[in-house]
């Protein structure tokens, strides 16, 4: 079926691989921030990611669209860091269309964040 595509698959008008991004952030326990800025018709979709830190008990990690819904979260200690990488041509999760990458970190400390991304077109 032209134009349709299977679940977890990214879509680009290029018709060529997408080109890859990286953002790195440090999220202070209790708070939650922009990982990546919001770009106008385009969905972030995560590929690749990486969480460290965090103290001995642990606690969750969550990446969140703009309105606060989950999009993928984590139990993310000092002795279990969490690392997940998307099959080829694939994602992990996106977030929503022209929305930005935001991270709600309860891990008990900082949390390190890496995210490897495509700007996805909807």
């Amino acid at each position: 079926m032209s134009g349709e595509r299977s679940a977890n698959t990214l879509g680009t008008s290029r018709g060529y691989p997408p080109a890859v991004f990286s953002a790195t952030h440090t999220e202070a326990t209790g708070s939650t921030n922009t990982v990546v800025s919001a770009v106008a018709g385009k969905r972030i979709a995560v590929i690749a990611l990486s969480v460290s830190g965090g103290n001995s008990t642990g606690g969750l990690v969550k990446f969140l669209n703009d309105n606060g819904s989950d999009l993928w979260r984590g139990f993310v200690s000092t002795s279990s860091p969490i690392a997940h990488t998307a099959p080829s041509g694939g994602f992990l999760f996106q977030a929503n269309t022209s929305t930005a990458l935001n991270v709600d970190n309860n891990s008990g400390a900082n949390a390190h964040i890496n995210v490897a991304y495509v700007l996805e077109d909807p």
